[in-house]
């Protein structure tokens, strides 16, 4: 993925949907990336839920490093035991909130769990 950016803007993301609106019978929501980028740069994600009054996000706890390496990352929300995460939304996203300025990176592999 490459972005040139043009101007001042807060955020840049990459919205990913979950097929996850109801989680009544789920211990934790998560993905496991392998991710690599020419320069170092750091990068977090969030799964947003959302319903008709707006959405709320739930940051997971590491932060992802890019290098110019592959590296592993793995990070999971249980989704009983922090703040509460809705049990039931209209639709749910994992979000990676990425550089606002230029950037490139890979996502060389990228699997989302519930479970």
């Amino acid at each position: 993925m490459e972005a040139q950016t043009h101007g001042q803007g807060g955020w840049c993301g990459l919205h990913v949907r979950l097929p996850a609106e109801k989680l009544h019978h789920v211990g934790s929501i998560g993905f496991a990336a392998r991710i690599a980028a020419p320069e170092v740069f750091v990068a977090r994600a969030c799964i947003r839920s959302g319903g008709p009054d707006g959405f709320s996000d739930y940051f997971f706890d590491k932060h992802l490093l890019f290098r110019p390496e592959e590296a592993s990352h793995v990070d999971a929300i249980p989704v009983h035991y922090r703040e509460p995460m809705p049990m039931e939304a209209a639709w749910r996203e994992l979000i990676f909130f990425l550089p606002t300025s230029n950037f490139r990176l890979s996502f060389i592999d990228l699997r989302l769990f519930v479970v």
